[in-house]
This record gives C-alpha cells, structure tokens and sequence, in this order.
C-alpha cells in the first residue's frame, strides 16, 4: 500500500512492536465501549479515550504487517463501534456527561473523538457491516452539536478559551468526505465562521501568542482540522496559517526534545530553560503527537524538509522517552530535569497514553513517502517497501549509528527519482560501487533511477557531530549536549519518589537532595564527549565525572534521574 512501510527491527521497529502489541493483546476493547454507558461527572473523558482508542485500532488494522493482529485490531474497533451506536441517546448525544452538561468542555472534547474514531473506521472499511451505522453515528453527532451551537457563538465559550469546541472541526470534514450532508456542512462553515470572526483567529493573526488560546493539545487538533477544512472547501488561507503557525513555533517554543509547551501552553519564552513552576517546566505527551502530527501533515503537502527534520526529534527523543519499557503507558509529563514517570494517572491523565499509542501507529506512514514519480526516504529505520512499482529494504540505526544500506528494486520503472533525506545536524554521503551518487537540493540527495540498474544497494554514510552546548538560566551559564537530533542528558543519582499521583511524583523527584546534587555538578561547553558503550542506553558518552546518555533512556534505572542542563564551571 502506499506510503505503508513494513518496520522491522530497530529502535522504531520494537517501539512498534511493544507498544501496538500491548495496545491489541493487552487492552480490553470492552473498557472502552463500557465508556459509552451511564451519565458522568463533569470531569469524565473516558470516551475521549475510547475514541482515540478507536481511531488507532483502525489505522493498526490497515498497517500492520501482522494478519493476526491486524484482524484482532479490527475486531476491537468494531466492539467499540457497536457500544457507541447502542448507548448513543436519541438526539445523538454521546458526551458521556450528566443531563444539563452536555455544552461543557469534556463533553464536546469526547464526542470531537467519538465522531474522529468513527469516520476512520468507516472510511477505511466501507464494506463492512458497521460501516453505514458509523457514518449515521457520527452525522447524528455533527447534528446534534449543531443544534446546540449552529445558531450562536457558543461554541467559543467553553473552557480552554473554546479550543476544546473547536476540534469538533476535524471531525465534521472527515464525516462530510463520506457524506455531503447540508445541515454538517453549514455547521463547518458556522464554526469557521466563528473562529475567523473572534480573537481565537487561526486564520489570521500576528502572533500566536495573540491568540485567545495558547493550549497546545487543543491547538493542534484545530489546526489539522483546518488543513483539511482548506482542502475541502477551497479556502488557501487554511494552509497558510497553519504554515505560520508551525513556522512561529519551531522557531520560538519547540526545545530540544521534541515539544514546545510550559504546563500545557504556549507562553512568552515558553522555549527558555527554568528551574522553577511545576513539575520542573515539564513537557506533555499530548502536546508532542500534535506536533508530531501537524509537522508530518505540513510535510505531505508541501514536502519542505524541515518538517520531517521536526518529526524525527520529537520522535527519537520525546515519544520513545515517554513509552514506559514494557510498552503499557506513556509518561505524561517529561521534565527538563528530574525523573522521568512512564505512568499516567489512573484517569484523567490518560489522553497522554493513548495519544502515544496513537503516534506509534503512524510510524509506518514516517519511513518512505511516495510523490508522484518519486520515492523519498523520511525517518531512517530498518524496514521494507513495496507499492508494487518500487521495493525498498532499509538498514539503519541512525540516529544512533553512522552508517545504513538501502536496496532498491525498480519493478516498473514507474518511479522515476529516489530522494534520500539529509537529517538536520548531519551530512549524508550515498555511495554505489564506492562512487557517490546523486546531487544535493533542498536537503535532499536526488538520484535519477532511469540511469542506475533496475536492482542495487546503496550505502549511506552519516557525519554527526556530538557536542555542548551553551544555555543561560537565570543569568548563569550552562550546557547541553546534543547528536545530531538526539538529546543528551546527564545522568546522577536520585532517591525514588514516594508513590503518589504523576504530578506529585515527577515534583518529589526533584528534592533537595536533587538539587544539591545538580548543583554540584559541572562542565565546560569546551569539553568532548567520550564515547562508552552500556548495555542498557542506545547512546552513552562521558564529559568528566558524568555521564550524558540519550535523552530517551536517561534516568531508566532504578534511582537515577537526568539533567538536560548542567552548570557550566
């Protein structure tokens, strides 16, 4: 299929295999179909779960190379459908929450899923039994919110400055792709309407920080809302500003590891280092996938670079970070320094979880992207491709190795040019028979197939610089290590958090005790990190006394926690 890439070993080969297999196996469909039974408190968001939950099973079932598990998925995704169709009140409510709270927030943020979820499962098996009902599901839901809010300006009056109403967005024009109907159609256009009309204006704006609503999760499900909205309905304007969007973004907010918020928001300087606010200025998992998300949507239609550059940091750093070593959960907040958490609340925190699961289900989409009469290679992995015109097979473990091998088979000669990615922060030489090969262009080398065998092998070689880095908090100086796109961080002994809830945790962490140990450690950004190899890091190196590892698999043992930034002298 196209743009499906088959993972196999590797980094992102086992974080595929951990977690989609533990998704499958390991979670009961039926918690989440039970989601849609009974009324709830305001704060209830277990069916924004099932609907996540729901959207993931479907795309595993595309996707995976696995038939066993590929039709289990399938059959967990219909056990949800089925719940959601029998629980659905008669005017289409299905936010989950008492009588009289149906305009709140987690009400109209668990139907925004519940109709995604829905509009997946139909649109990819409309052969199936369940299929017309889904798509009948979801319009009961787009007409039901319409009656609500189609005749005012309510939608933008919910909590988040109404940026939880506004990713009711997505779901409406995926629903009106399998069905054109008038009264979804007007409703698209009435919120439209309201946003371009408000101070929440992502149409228009001068700064994102001008913007009514700073909160990242929300954020970006708007925004891919209104990429597809633009499609859809001809409006050139959608693109534009997402592209600002993401432009202000990586440029001011995005840190090293791949997310950009402060608490959960976009806020003056929110890409500074600091040693004060909760849970150390952490970064949330939620906030990371939309990133992930809105960067590789940027990249399918307009194929700049930097936005697969994005995906792979946010990547290798922030999610394979939060998933926890047996692939059951995703740490919800990932701190600059302290210990890391690889398990959400037992509740409300779980968004984060199955927003990773979700991520990890899109990898195959991340490793080659077929355009047109050209095949271009995304994140460097081990895995196989085939569309039936081109079969590619790579080897890599870049990041964190220097060199990778990619054997090409042209069936058809259909495919005209093979363009290999030059990671950010790195130099790639293509070599055939110890000749280099191709010319480098807008960070792509660019092979022109119809001069090269209908089979070869090329071997990549990747130049990566580890270094320090200066930063300054608080006026005093200090430095962070990077590889290329892998963030560093320094290791150092920490006692084990009392058990509490996540925020608690990732707080108590960093004691005193902690802090008098960060103080004590120092560094010169004119130091060069050694190389040491550890059986239990991808990537470890020594500056002095300490010992820096790659940001995803530092502070895994037991009684260790990280620092991204260490003193400098």
């Amino acid at each position: 299929m196209d743009n499906i890439a088959i993972l196999q070993k590797g980094t992102l080969g086992n974080m595929y295999e951990c977690a989609i297999s533990r998704l499958i196996y390991k979670i009961a469909p039926q918690t989440h179909a039970d989601a849609y039974i009974g009324a709830h408190g305001d704060w209830f968001a277990e069916s924004e779960f099932a609907g996540k939950y729901l959207d993931t099973c479907v795309r595993t079932a595309i996707t995976d190379p696995d038939n066993n598990r590929a039709q289990k998925a399938l059959e967990n995704a219909r056990i949800v459908v089925r719940a959601i169709i029998e629980n659905q009140r008669a005017d289409g409510y299905i936010g989950g929450l008492c009588e009289g709270g149906e305009k709140r927030c987690f009400s109209v943020w668990n139907q925004a899923f519940t109709m995604i979820g829905l509009c997946s499962f139909a649109a990819a098996f409309p052969e199936d039994p369940l299929a017309a009902q889904a798509v009948e599901a979801a319009l009961r839901i787009a007409c039901y919110n319409a009656s609500i809010f189609g005749s005012d300006r309510s939608i933008l009056e919910g909590i988040n400055n109404g940026s939880q109403h506004l990713s009711l967005l997505l779901g409406l024009v995926r629903l009106l792709r399998l069905t054109p109907d008038p009264e979804v159609r007007r409703f698209t256009e009435h919120i439209v309407d309201c946003i371009k009309s408000s101070d929440n204006n992502f149409f228009g704006f001068e700064s994102i920080l001008d913007l009514r609503s700073k909160k990242g999760i929300e954020n970006f499900v708007i925004l891919i809302g209104m990429l597809e909205y633009g499609e859809l309905f001809g409006d050139a304007g959608a693109l534009s500003a997402c592209v600002r969007y993401w432009d202000e973004l990586e440029k001011t907010q995005i840190r090293p590891n791949g997310n950009g918020t402060l608490h959960e928001v976009w806020t003056e300087g929110g890409n500074e280092p600091r040693f004060l606010g909760l849970g150390m200025n952490p970064d949330e998992n939620c906030v990371a996938v939309g990133w992930i998300e809105l960067s590789l949507a940027l990249y399918y239609r307009l194929g700049d670079k930097k936005y697969i550059d994005a995906v792979e940091r946010a990547v290798f750093n922030h999610l394979l970070g939060a998933l926890s070593d047996d692939g059951s959960d995703f740490a919800y907040y990932q701190p600059n320094f302290g210990h890391r958490i690889t398990k959400t609340d037992a509740s409300m925190y779980k968004c984060c979880r199955y927003r990773g699961y979700s991520a990890v289900s899109i990898l195959p989409y991340m490793i080659f992207h077929r355009r047109g009469e050209s095949i271009e290679t995304l994140l460097y992995s081990d895995a196989r491709y085939d569309d039936g015109d081109i079969e590619l097979i790579e080897h890599s473990e870049f990041p964190y190795g220097s060199e990778a091998s990619l054997e090409i088979t042209n069936k058809t000669h259909n495919v005209k040019a093979l363009r290999l990615r030059v990671p950010a922060e790195a130099r790639l030489d293509a070599k055939l028979v110890d000749c280099s090969v191709g010319t480098v262009g807008d960070g792509f080398i660019e092979l022109a197939l119809d001069e090269l065998p209908g089979q070869f092998t090329l071997r990549l070689d990747f130049d990566v610089e580890t270094k320090l880095m200066e930063a300054v908090i608080d006026g005093q100086k200090y430095v962070l290590g990077k590889h290329g796109c892998i963030l560093l961080a320094a290791e150092t002994d920490c006692p084990e958090p009392e058990p509490s809830d996540t925020l608690n945790q990732n707080t108590a962490a960093v004691s005193d005790y902690y802090f008098e140990r960060l103080s004590a450690l120092s560094v010169s950004p004119d130091a060069q990190p050694v190389p040491i190899r550890a059986n239990d890091s991808r990537l470890a190196y020594r500056v002095g006394e300490l010992v820096f590892k790659d940001f995803a698999s530092a502070g895994r043992q037991q009684g260790k926690a990280f620092t991204v930034y260490v003193r400098c002298g």
